[in-house]
């Protein structure tokens, strides 16, 4: 059961509506498998207690492996006004390819007596592709109602069965079920009808609160899990991903990972070696090096075919032949992937091979049992000489050959077909990845604009994404943001020329110069003091750029790890020529602790001209929790040294 979903929402997006002309639900009893349970009316919550308005009293999730049924039931508690707006719109999500969706009831208790308002449900149905713009279609469906007469203290009861799992993943059953929410539930209960005849594992973490029970009943095995008043899941800033489901009940019928790998190279399996001939001819004249053909075959998937999922079906997970990939020119990537390694194939590169990989999880997908769908991505490996190379096929725009193509580090992985017993740990060697900037203000006088020439450089990772960002905004739409900076910095901005970009594709290095008229960023030196003569102009000079990393923090004890940009590398220096002479003392100090290192420097470079050089490099992606508050304060003490006050005589 890979996509199991309900929500009432704040707001339906009305895309595509449409009436329901062919039927896609039904309206049935409840199976009589389900063991229902009569709600408690004693307990009350105050409405100050809860957040949105209203809150969960009863949730309920109950499955029938055996005939693929997952029953769902559940009861919102509506405590003002603003719960009224949020519950009074019910939706369900699922595809419609493989699930059925059949309604039980909708009741609504009020003063602590049922209104039946089943038969007044009059659903419509609508398609949320809210993913087009990012190459993907859902093809999911989605049942809304809105409800009409609903007041505050009515508990919204609502009760219905999805039926049907994907038949790609059989004859394997798994599921992940969260046992957190942004709301507290009153009781929260999970009901799993298991055939004996078949073996099954289960784990539930951070589960010390639950009831717990595990029987057999004839020939079925029946796992269930009680729990009460369940708290607000609570997030903090720069969480990381893999920390937002820290609770969950997870079941499974793999034994291993092993096996996991046996289904997956099922699914990415070909009844015969593709035909890429057509290929080859596009994109190679015949003399070229091993080398070079790697390259042009990794440009090849990443730069000519577009990004394009059908997330469907089958279709969600069985990628569809290389042959067709290249016909039509798009694909996901699952679809990329497998033609990446089809095409290094058939250019002697034998070890190839898909991975999956979970985006969210990373490195921490090995706390949860072994399941074909604990994973969201597909990316490449290969082996060339000895060395293992990983390759995202959907990152376009790549610079470099793929001896230093850049690749996140997923943490662990399934190579597909690849022989392990477990899963492998993808340890990415660091490759060149560095922003260089670099500024010259040339003043003239204190009282007339500046000359300010910047060019910044972008090597590796940095470089294919500010690439990608100009292909895809215009220029002027890139600067925006990087001229409000400016005038963080120069009141008075004006750009005295376009733009020049020089794009180095085989260094992978990409760069940008500007140069701007600035103005309005001295200061009066006696300005406190307006009668007394003014002598001098102060420029207070602030690195700007290093703010993202350096922002101000309130230093609290924190429950979750902290993440930080990685691999992250600056270098920024800015000399400055001055209309009169100056004696500045040269000065250094570097500060290396939690998770990174700056370097600061002053040097004078002649009697009226001198440069600023910041460096500043991070080691690592997570600070963990128990190192936050050191990492926080020392932060915070660098930030207020970064500045520097230039006095000039007002000239």
């Amino acid at each position: 059961m890979k996509h199991l979903k309900i929500s009432l929402s704040l707001a339906i997006l009305m895309l595509l509506i449409y009436p329901v002309s062919a039927q896609v639900f039904t309206f049935d009893n409840i199976p009589d498998w389900v063991i229902m349970k009569e709600l408690s009316h004693d307990k009350q919550v105050s409405k100050y207690d809860v957040p949105l308005g209203f809150y969960m009293q009863y949730s309920v999730i109950q499955a029938d492996v055996s005939t693929e049924a997952y029953f769902m039931r559940d009861v919102y508690n509506v405590k003002n006004y603003s719960g009224i707006t949020k519950v009074s719109q019910l939706q369900v999500e699922f595809d419609t390819t493989y699930q059925r969706l059949s309604i039980h009831h909708l009741i609504v208790w009020r003063d602590g007596k049922p209104i039946n308002r089943t038969k007044e449900l009059n659903f419509k149905t609508i398609n949320q592709e809210i993913n087009l713009d990012q190459g993907i279609y859902g093809g999911r469906l989605t049942v809304y109602e809105i409800l009409q007469d609903i007041r505050k203290g009515d508990l919204i009861d609502f009760a219905y069965t999805l039926t049907g799992d994907n038949p790609i993943f059989k004859p394997y059953t798994s599921m992940l079920i969260p046992l957190e929410s942004n709301n507290y539930i009153e009781e929260l209960e999970l009901r799993f009808v298991l055939p004996q005849s078949d073996e099954y594992f289960y784990a539930c973490t951070a589960c010390t609160d639950f009831s717990i029970t595990d029987t057999l009943v004839g020939e079925q095995r029946i796992i269930k899990l009680i729990a009460n008043d369940l708290p607000i899941s609570e997030f903090e800033e720069n969480m990381p991903s893999y920390q937002y489901i820290n609770r969950f009940f997870n079941l499974s019928s793999f034994k291993s990972w092993t096996e996991v790998n046996h289904w997956a190279q099922g699914v990415f399996a070909l009844e015969s070696e593709p035909d890429l001939s057509a290929v080859h001819q596009e994109i190679f004249i015949g003399d070229e090096s091993m080398e070079t053909k790697i390259d042009k075959v990794i440009d090849f998937v990443q730069d000519e075919i577009r990004y394009m999922g059908i997330m469907t079906g089958m279709g969600s997970i069985k990628p569809f032949a290389p042959e067709q990939v290249v016909k039509h020119r798009f694909g996901d990537c699952k679809d990329v992937s497998l033609l990446l390694v089809h095409l290094l194939k058939s250019i002697g590169v034998d070890t190839a091979y898909p991975v999956l990989v979970n985006t969210i999880l990373n490195h921490t997908i090995d706390k949860h049992l072994p399941s074909n769908s604990s994973f969201n991505h597909v990316i490449v490996q290969f082996d060339y000489k000895g060395k293992s190379y990983w390759i995202d096929p959907t990152m376009n725009s790549q610079g470099g050959s793929f001896q230093n193509i850049y690749c996140i580090d997923y943490g662990k992985c399934l190579v597909v077909g690849k022989a392990a017993d477990s899963l492998t740990t993808m340890n990415i060697s660091e490759k060149p990845s560095k922003l260089v900037f670099s500024d010259k203000l040339i003043v003239s006088s204190v009282n007339r604009p500046a000359l300010l020439q910047k060019k910044a450089v972008y090597t590796g990772y940095m470089a294919d994404v500010k690439r990608s960002m100009v292909e895809y905004y215009s220029i002027n739409k890139n600067l925006e943001n990087y001229e409000e900076n400016l005038k963080k910095l120069y009141p008075v901005a004006h750009k005295l020329k376009e733009t020049e970009i020089d794009d180095d594709l085989i260094a992978n290095e990409f760069s940008m110069q500007h140069e701007y008229e600035v103005d309005d960023f001295w200061v009066d030196a006696n300005k406190d003091n307006p009668q007394e003569p003014n002598m001098y102009k102060l420029f207070r000079f602030e690195p700007v750029i290093l703010y993202d990393y350096f922002m101000k923090m309130v230093c609290n004890d924190r429950d979750f790890d902290f993440e930080q940009p990685y691999p992250f590398e600056l270098d920024y220096q800015i000399e400055f020529e001055l209309p009169e002479k100056m004696i500045l003392l040269d000065e250094y100090y570097e500060v290396e602790d939690v998770g990174f290192k700056l370097i600061f420097q002053t040097e004078q470079l002649s009697a009226n001209s001198f440069i600023i050089n910041y460096i500043l490099k991070t080691d690592r992606k997570f600070i963990t929790a128990e190192e936050f508050k050191r990492y926080c304060k020392i932060k915070n003490d660098v930030q207020k040294k970064l500045f520097v006050v230039l006095v000039q005589p007002d000239l």
